[in-house]
């Protein structure tokens, strides 16, 4: 069933790959333009925010990624746990 799984996500990534590259000559753009792993924090209100940000700031300098934060605004009711 692995097997079967890796090669339904090769044959996908190949068909995406072959479209993106359909659609930048069919709209004459440039490229491959770079591309990197980030690390993405969400951050709210809460008074966990600064923690949640520096640990994320640790994990990116191991990895020497860049970290992208977002202000995710969710339910009031939802508690951070």
């Amino acid at each position: 069933m692995t097997a079967l799984r890796e090669l339904a996500l090769r044959r996908t990534a190949q068909r995406v790959d072959d479209q993106l590259l359909s659609h930048m000559q069919a709209h004459a753009i440039a490229g491959p333009w770079a591309a990197g792993d980030r690390i993405l924090v969400c951050i709210s209100e809460h008074g966990t925010t600064a923690g949640l940000i520096r640990y994320a700031r640790r994990i990116a300098d191991r990895l020497t990624r860049a970290v992208d934060c977002d202000l995710c605004r969710g339910s009031p009711d939802i508690s951070p746990q």
